[in-house]
């Protein structure tokens, strides 16, 4: 593929499947193609509502139940070293309190 994309789904990935998520990007990714991500860098106060424990929120829904999710908030320089490691030259921009833009080729 020329370009993958993916926003707000980076931080539904728990740490432990990170590098193979990662590595299945790079993957899908051909020679000089690009990857592209828009997610949260650090919880809203919404988030900060909802959060349980380390990496997991619960999340209701309009029927009244309740979902424990994963949601997690991760370090731009970790995830740069990790695409870097990749191969990746990786550029990342914050564009709000939360939200990260981060592309790489």
């Amino acid at each position: 593929m020329d370009l993958v994309f993916f926003a707000n789904w980076l931080s539904h990935v728990p740490p432990e499947a990170l590098d193979e998520f990662l590595g299945k990007v790079k993957q899908a990714v051909r020679s000089g193609g690009q990857i592209a991500m828009i997610d949260q860098y650090l919880p809203s106060h919404a988030d900060k509502q909802v959060a349980k424990d380390d990496i997991y929120a619960t999340r209701p829904v309009e029927d009244g139940r309740q979902f424990t999710i994963v949601k997690m908030f991760y370090d731009l320089a970790d995830l740069r070293n990790k695409l870097e490691a990749l191969g990746f030259e990786v550029s990342t921009n914050k564009f709000t309190d939360t939200f990260f833009f981060l592309s790489g080729r």
